[in-house]
């Protein structure tokens, strides 16, 4: 089930803070899963997914990428509910390869 453990989430603000201190680009990845999943816990996740957008407000060097119901209908790219396959590590992998390039050519112009 996804919840957020006051503990984790006081490490995971100090994490960004410090990187974010550092002048380091932090990538958030929300990996995709199988819509089953997702549809169960909607809601928590949107949560989440919300609180990780607020970050990626409000610190310039955070990026986010959403990917988690990007191929949740895709049940070839996985091998079970929330694990991906070499497949669909590939496609991620290529994915998340553009973004990066993407946010570099940004930064360079």
């Amino acid at each position: 089930s996804v919840k957020i453990d006051s503990k984790s989430y006081k490490a995971f603000l100090a994490t960004v803070d410090f990187v974010h201190s550092r002048g380091v680009t932090m990538l958030l990845v929300d990996m995709p899963t199988v819509d089953l999943l997702n549809q169960a816990e909607r809601p928590a996740s949107e949560a989440v997914r919300a609180m990780f957008g607020k970050f990626e407000e409000q610190y310039t060097n955070l990026d986010y990428y959403d990917l988690s119901t990007a191929y949740e209908s895709d049940y070839g790219i996985f091998y079970d509910m929330i694990h991906l396959n070499a497949g669909g590590q590939k496609i991620v992998t290529s994915v998340l390869t553009q973004e990066v390039k993407k946010r570099i050519l940004k930064i360079q112009a």
